[in-house]
């Protein structure tokens, strides 16, 4: 996921996004592309919550930083997306870890890139609300044809909301399926695929996701599953 995001090197191999390699793209290039939001508890001292997700356009403002009428209906249509444009006025820094987390995530959305990564951002969320993101985030992918990398440790709800997965064994090995939608996945099904490499066939339209799985004991173990709810067809990993 850091690679992909551009914050690492590939330990071999290219990431591509739109026949373009990540690593080699421009700083802005890659700002007006990418988008990031990390599970760690972000702090903006004095910012407001439309300060903070006004920042998402802040790649297309140029040195001036002047948002433009086109800019200010993206973030205002990213904090009705999240439910957040109640917390437009307040300060970020009073919000509970669950509306730090939909603020970011409208931040990303108003920043409109062609790639969200987004590492374990349902973890501060009751049940309603990893719900609710989840599936605003496989809408937002098949709205825009966005493709969003997130990783996750709810296991059911991300089967259940993802077009493909991609589990990782731990030891290297990497299974891969895809889900017609709307498709029953089950944990039976994540074990299957984690034990026998099986892959299911189906369409694929935006969302990847990565979550604990089961290995071949059944039990929880270090595997990991990648989900995705748009291919581009010319983002891929070489």
């Amino acid at each position: 996921m850091r690679t992909l995001a551009g914050l690492q090197s590939t330990l071999g191999g290219r990431a591509s996004l739109e026949d373009e390699d990540i690593a080699a793209m421009r700083p802005q290039t890659r700002a007006r592309r990418i988008a990031v939001v990390l599970t760690e508890r972000a702090a903006s001292p004095g910012l407001t919550v439309d300060d903070v997700v006004s920042l998402g356009r802040q790649p297309f403002t140029g040195w001036q930083g002047r948002l433009t009428a086109e800019d200010r209906d993206r973030v205002r249509a990213a904090l009705d997306m999240t439910g957040a444009p109640q917390f437009a006025a307040r300060l970020f820094d009073d919000l509970s870890n669950g509306e730090r987390q939909r603020v970011m995530i409208a931040r990303a959305i108003a920043q409109s890139p062609r790639l969200m990564v987004l590492d374990k951002i349902t973890a501060f969320l009751d049940l309603a609300g990893r719900v609710e993101v989840m599936a605003l985030l496989r809408a937002h992918a098949r709205a825009t044809g966005a493709i969003i990398l997130l990783s996750s440790h709810d296991l059911h709800l991300s089967l259940r909301l993802a077009d493909s997965v991609w589990l990782l064994d731990g030891r290297g090995t990497l299974a891969t399926a895809r889900f017609t939608s709307p498709f029953p996945a089950t944990v039976t099904t994540a074990r299957a695929v984690a034990d026998q490499g099986a892959t299911v066939t189906g369409t694929a339209p935006g969302m990847v996701v990565n979550t604990d799985a089961f290995g071949p004991s059944g039990r929880s173990s270090p595997t990991h599953s990648i989900m995705s709810a748009t291919p581009a067809p010319s983002s891929h990993i070489e």
